[in-house]
């Protein structure tokens, strides 16, 4: 319940939080969520576009399914590229501002 009180309440964090054991972890599980998510809309914009290129005739279901795959092909991009963005944002990155990030998400 003091957890509820401090988010509400505008507290001012004055030291390194305890409720933060790992944020490298939690930092990473956050990016690679955004990656997929950012994955899964580029891939279900571009998926009917290629069927659009590529394909002579019109057919709505085409469209759908591309729309379906595009957007899980993007996803799985997105996963695979997560824990890689966050190394690469990580990098040379002190602990404190790694403990101001993760707060700030919560």
């Amino acid at each position: 319940m003091p957890n509820v009180f401090k988010d509400t309440a505008s507290y001012a964090q004055s030291q390194l939080d305890p409720e933060i054991p790992r944020p490298v972890t939690e930092y990473t599980i956050h990016v690679t969520i955004r990656s997929m998510q950012c994955g899964a809309f580029i891939g279900s914009i571009l998926g009917p576009m290629a069927v659009l290129l590529t394909q002579k005739e019109r057919n709505r279901q085409k469209y759908v399914d591309s729309f379906t795959r595009g957007g899980q092909a993007g996803a799985l991009v997105g996963a695979a590229m997560g824990p890689f963005l966050t190394y690469l944002d990580l990098r040379g990155l002190c602990d404190l501002v790694l403990y101001g990030k993760c707060y700030s998400l919560k």
